[in-house]
């Protein structure tokens, strides 16, 4: 999908141990597309520094939307998808012009006139 829509080719992959990365299956699909597998040493997230942080700042986010709506933690995966909604439709100066990551991926702003409060009554 990111190749086919920015004209790109994904060279190497760097991910940990986790069973989804380590399948047969997984492997004969990069394999098949030319990707490089770069493997992580176990319990060493250093060594994927970036994506872990990432994974943090989503995971923190997450925290905040619960606890400031006072919902359950059963939607605590409602809260995650919103706040990797909400990352991507955020200026980051990664990008050129602190564009949003959905913008650079849709070719235009993002529309925020139905982001609601999370656990707000829709």
């Amino acid at each position: 999908m990111v190749e086919a829509k920015f004209n790109l080719k994904i060279e190497k992959l760097r991910c940990d141990n986790g069973g989804e990365y380590v399948s047969k299956d997984f492997r004969l699909f990069c394999e098949q597309k030319g990707i490089r597998l770069q493997y992580t040493v176990a319990y060493n997230p250093e060594q994927n520094g970036t994506a872990e942080r990432f994974n943090r700042t989503i995971m923190e986010k997450a925290r905040c939307l619960i606890l400031d709506s006072g919902l359950e933690k059963e939607l605590w995966g409602e809260a995650v998808r919103t706040s990797v909604y909400l990352i991507n439709r955020t200026e980051t100066r990664v990008l050129e012009n602190h564009k949003t990551p959905a913008e650079v991926w849709n070719n235009e702003k993002p529309n925020l006139e139905k982001i609601k409060l999370f656990g707000c009554n829709a």
